[in-house]
């Protein structure tokens, strides 16, 4: 994903920020850029608001690098912790396996035999050459424990379960999130 002047203050500024306009700014930041967004979500890390993010972008010639990251919001400022994992070697095995047995499993339309393969986690009108797809679920990352993306995702929880704040850092004012998200308390 690119970095530049583009950051969530903007998003952020506001004291009412809802998870749907968090990942409605992620969503527009990355489609553009060829970069698929994965999930995007809201939770408590350390007694801190932080936002998870989870995105795909295509390698050359071949495969996926997955990008993560956690940010800590707070009203003035934030800090992100990022990681990122390529797909090496033969890509493409956890989408061919799970792409096969999704097919087996439905009856597909002859016009369209993809529906439902892939899409906007958040958003089912939302369009775009990158999306997520039933193969970057988190149930199959047991399946493919070597894959990018389940590396990601184990790397991630690692670092919610073990982040610590400073006082300090704490102490200063926070960002309010509105609505609610699945990861909340953690």
């Amino acid at each position: 994903m690119k970095s530049g002047s583009t950051s969530l203050k903007g998003v952020l500024t506001s004291r009412r920020v809802s998870i749907d306009q968090v990942r409605s700014f992620y969503r527009q930041l990355t489609s553009g850029n060829g970069v698929g967004m994965i999930e995007v979500e809201v939770m408590k890390l350390d007694g801190c608001d932080a936002i998870r993010s989870i995105f795909k972008q295509p390698q050359s010639p071949s495969g996926m690098t997955y990008l993560g990251s956690i940010t800590l919001t707070f009203r003035d400022f934030s800090y992100v912790i990022k990681v990122q994992c390529e797909e090496r070697g033969m890509t493409g095995m956890r989408d061919a396996v799970v792409l096969d047995a999704w097919m087996k499993s439905r009856k597909l339309d002859p016009k369209d035999p993809l529906r439902g393969w892939k899409g906007d986690p958040y958003d089912p009108t939302f369009k775009a050459r990158i999306q997520r797809n039933v193969a970057d679920d988190a149930s199959y990352d047991a399946k493919f424990p070597d894959h990018a993306l389940s590396r990601l995702r184990r790397v991630l929880d690692r670092i919610q379960a073990s982040l610590r704040v400073a006082a300090t850092v704490k102490a200063a004012p926070p960002f309010v999130f509105s609505g609610s998200s699945k990861n909340e308390g953690k």
